[in-house]
């Protein structure tokens, strides 16, 4: 198991490399992951779920880093998967791995169950739905909505959603590398 210092800098250098990276939208990866978090933080979100909102897109950098062939201007459809995998690698809880794995599933769950989501999604969550595989079956909406996880999934999604604001004002990631490094300390 890799050393919390470590894992920090694997991290960091990944949001060095690629924070800046736009993937169609209004502002960076880096800001976004920052107001996303921001925003579970202000809705009284536990850590978990915060740490989760800052990472949920460790995917698409890890996927850029990889040269993975079906990255695209949008990133890789697959991201929360791989980042999912990525993270409970690197020794973060169930819950923090599965909200990352299921944010994206929630965004095909709120397709699904509510018509006028689609119009809520910026231009590039809309083009990247398709991609991902549109709505639910009925059967994938019952088991969306059994996971034990399903409201923070459907919560992250909707951070998702709002953090893509430029002038969003947020708590820098150095902030939220420091609550990282406490979560992984004590999974350890």
């Amino acid at each position: 198991m890799k050393a919390v210092l470590d894992i920090l800098q694997e991290l960091q250098g990944l949001f060095t490399l690629y924070g800046q990276d736009h993937y169609e939208e209004a502002c960076t990866q880096q800001s976004h992951a920052e107001q996303c978090a921001t925003l579970a933080w202000q809705q009284g979100c536990d850590e978990e779920t915060q740490i989760a909102a800052f990472l949920h897109d460790i995917g698409h950098f890890v996927a850029k880093y990889q040269h993975h062939p079906d990255f695209t201007a949008f990133g890789l459809a697959a991201h929360a998967s791989l980042g999912a995998c990525y993270l409970k690698e690197l020794g973060f809880s169930c819950k923090v791995v599965a909200l990352v794995q299921g944010h994206v599933l929630a965004k095909r769950y709120l397709l699904s169950v509510d018509k006028q989501y689609r119009y809520r999604l910026s231009k590039a969550s809309r083009e990247t739905a398709i991609q991902q595989g549109g709505t639910l079956s009925e059967t994938e909406i019952l088991q969306f909505e059994s996971s034990p996880w399903c409201n923070e999934m459907i919560l992250l999604r909707r951070f998702d959603d709002h953090g893509k604001d430029p002038a969003l004002q947020s708590f820098k990631s150095e902030y939220w590398f420091s609550v990282v490094a406490q979560h992984l300390a004590h999974r350890r």
